[in-house]
Formats: C-alpha cells, structure tokens, sequence
C-alpha cells in the first residue's frame, strides 16, 4: 500500500516513529514499514559506514466511526455514513397483557454496527414516549414488551435510541 505522507520519523539517536495524517481504515488496515539505520550521515566524506535494517509491521485497527443503524435502512445517496430507518409500528388489544416481544411490522426492532470490525455491544433503550412506563425493551436484543395493560385507545410513539 501507499503509505507516503502517512508515517515520520523524528529524532536522531533516539528516534520515535509518528503518524502524519489520519489512516483510513476502509484503503488499507495494515502496512511495513522499513527502517533504515547508519552510525554517519549520508553526506559523510568517509567511505565506511555500518547500516542496519528494520522491518515494522503495523496492524491499523478500526475505530468507531459510525453511529448504529435500525434495520432494514435506506442509505442516502449511497453514502455509506448515514442510513435512515423506517418507523416500526404494532398493536396491542386494550385490557390483554402480552408476554410476549410485540410484532412490529416491518420485523423486529434490529439495530447493526457498521463499524462491522469492532463487534461493540448495541444496548437498545427508550427514552421517550413511554407513557406510564407501559412499554420495556430488551437492552440485549431490541426485544419491546408490555409491562401492565393499556386500558384506553391510546396510540403510543415510542423513541427508542441504540448505543
């Protein structure tokens, strides 16, 4: 790969290899570097000069880039950085508890990391619309369940974030 512009070295007998500019992980996640050594500079007017060589090997790690997404997402402009979600919707019958995860069209409440190397946990939560706390979601897996009844026609908007 090209890391020109990428790496730097600074000092003389105690050198530290520094980054530049920021690595981009979705061009390259690894590179070598070769480093170089001599006991005189190149300049030098003495024809003898001892060199060494060595070989660094860099894993570049992704970082977390991207906010999780619902699914299914529409993405915008086939950027990969911003996908919107549809809204889920469901029904529940007035005075019945389930206790079961609610069905919710177009499925279950389902939320991915595109930061796909990281493997983070998604913690699902609500945190609005949630009326006298009738309602309760999985923090694990998205799951949203009844905790008491409803007793009137009530339509409920529930805001429920991924972190």
């Amino acid at each position: 790969q090209d890391t020109d512009g990428y790496f730097a070295i600074r000092g003389v007998n105690n050198p530290e290899l520094y980054l530049q500019k920021a690595l981009d992980y979705d061009k390259f996640n690894s590179t070598t570097l070769l480093l170089y050594a001599r006991d005189r500079p190149v300049t030098s007017p003495t024809n003898t000069t001892n060199t060494a060589t060595a070989t660094i090997s860099i894993t570049i790690k992704q970082s977390d880039t991207r906010a999780p997404w619902f699914l299914p997402c529409t993405r915008l402009h086939n950027d990969n950085s911003v996908c919107i979600s549809s809204p889920y919707s469901g029904r529940v019958n007035i005075s019945e508890m389930s206790t079961e995860p609610l069905l919710l069209e177009p499925g279950p409440i389902h939320a991915v990391d595109p930061d796909y190397t990281i493997s983070d946990r998604i913690v699902y939560s609500i945190v609005g619309g949630n009326t006298d706390e009738v309602f309760s979601v999985d923090a694990d897996t998205g799951n949203l369940t009844m905790n008491k009844i409803v007793t009137s026609p009530d339509s409920f908007l529930l805001q429920v974030m991924v972190s």
